[in-house]
C-alpha cells in the first residue's frame, strides 16, 4: 500500500508552487533538487548556509532537507562540506566583479561569535586537585610538559606555575561536526586582517576564541 507520506513527498517534489516552503523562499528553476520529500534544492540549501547554517541539523531545521526518509543526508553533508569550503577562501582583492556592494556586505565571519562575559586567565598549575571543574568554561590540558589551565580570573587557583591575564573570550555558536573545514581559517583570517593576535581551544561541540581585552573591541568593528 502507497503511504500518504510517500504520496505527499511526490508531489511537493513536483509541485513548484511548494518547494522551498520550509525556507519561506523558495522559487521554481533549475536547481537541483537535493531532497524530494520535502522539494528542498540544491539553491534552498545553499541560502540557509549563507544565513548562517553551518550544520546538517541547522540546514534541515532551516529547509525541511532530511527531515523525512533522510535519505538525502549525504548529499546535504557534502553541499554544506563544499559551501563553507569555499566561505573559507580568502576574497582576490584584485578581482573587482568579486567586490559586494555596501548595501550587500555580508557579516565578515562566516560563523556567528557569542562573546563570554567576564575576563580570563591563561596559566599553568602543578596540583590538578586546585582546580575548580564545577565553574563554566573551565578548559584543561594535561601533556608530558605541564598542567595549562584557561578559566575565568576570578577563579584561576592561588598557586600557579605561570599566569596571563586580561584574556577575553569568544564562542562559535552552534554545535560544530567534525567533518566541517575551514572553521578556525575563516576566524582567525579575519582576526588577522584586523592585526588581532588569538588562541583557540576545542571542545567536542564547538570552538573557543580568545583575544587580548585590549583587543576585543576591533574584533567586531567595522573595516
Amino acid at each position: 500500500m502507497v503511504s500518504f507520506e510517500w504520496v505527499s513527498g511526490q508531489v511537493r517534489a513536483r509541485d513548484p508552487r511548494v518547494k522551498g516552503e520550509k525556507m519561506g523562499k523558495g522559487k521554481a528553476g533549475k536547481s537541483k533538487t537535493v531532497c524530494s520529500c520535502c522539494g528542498v534544492t540544491e539553491a534552498d540549501i545553499k541560502r540557509a548556509i549563507a544565513d548562517g547554517a553551518t550544520t546538517y541539523k541547522q540546514v534541515k531545521k532551516a529547509t525541511g532537507a532530511g527531515s523525512k526518509c533522510g535519505d538525502c543526508k549525504d548529499d546535504v553533508k557534502k553541499i554544506i562540506k563544499r559551501e563553507l569550503a569555499k566561505m573559507s577562501e580568502p576574497e582576490d582583492k584584485g578581482d573587482a566583479v568579486k567586490k559586494e556592494e555596501p548595501s550587500k556586505k555580508k557579516d565578515r565571519f562566516k560563523f556567528e561569535l557569542e562573546p563570554l562575559e567576564g575576563e580570563f586567565t591563561v596559566c599553568k598549575v602543578q596540583d590538578p586537585s586546585a582546580i575548580d571543574l564545577s565553574v563554566p568554561f573551565t578548559f584543561v590540558a594535561k601533556t608530558d610538559t605541564e598542567l595549562s589551565l584557561v578559566c575565568p580570573t576570578g577563579k584561576v587557583p592561588a598557586e600557579t606555575v605561570a599566569r596571563e591575564d586580561g584574556w577575553r573570550a569568544l564562542r562559535v555558536a552552534g554545535i560544530l561536526e567534525f567533518s566541517l573545514i575551514g572553521v578556525l581559517e575563516a576566524i582567525t583570517h579575519d582576526l588577522a586582517k584586523r592585526g588581532v593576535s588569538c588562541f583557540a581551544v576545542s571542545t567536542y561541540d564547538t570552538d573557543y576564541v580568545l583575544v587580548k581585552s585590549e583587543d576585543f573591541d576591533r574584533v567586531f568593528a567595522e573595516e
